[in-house]
């Protein structure tokens, strides 16, 4: 790799969410998900990207995801089953008994950061109030 080459990894933010959904007749998951969910999103990094080359030199990286700006790019996808929303405050999702989401699914969208902690921060706290109200006993 030349040492002029800079391979950026970007936190930017999705404007148009993409849908999962079920076909009962057909019996078969949905997904509302293609190039236009992630327009915007390129055209930020890639504007980020060309002012931190002409600042600093260099080029990007050509190495990943079909030149660098794929729509399939998404380190730490989130939402989908949102805490208070689709579950109650401990996960739990509403009309299902025993049944529970304590993973990324929790978070509503991007939160600006690598998610990490914060997802195990909202799953250790969802597993504190399964174990106050002893859920599995």
């Amino acid at each position: 790799m030349d040492v002029a080459t800079a391979l950026y990894l970007l936190i930017n933010k999705v404007d148009k969410k993409g849908t999962v959904s079920f076909d009962k007749v057909n019996k078969q998951l949905e997904l509302d998900w293609d190039e236009s969910n992630t327009r915007k999103m390129k055209e930020n990094a890639k504007y980020f990207v060309r002012k931190m080359n002409q600042a600093n030199g260099g080029t990007r990286s050509h190495l990943l995801f079909k030149n660098g700006f794929g729509a399939n790019i998404c380190y730490h996808p989130l939402g989908g089953c949102v805490l208070g929303e689709s579950t109650n405050a401990y996960g739990k999702l509403k009309a299902h008994e025993n049944l529970y989401v304590l993973d990324e699914s929790l978070i509503p969208g991007t939160i600006g950061v690598n998610p990490f902690i914060t997802i195990v921060a909202i799953a250790d706290y969802c597993m504190e109030n399964l174990i106050k109200q002893n859920e599995f006993a």
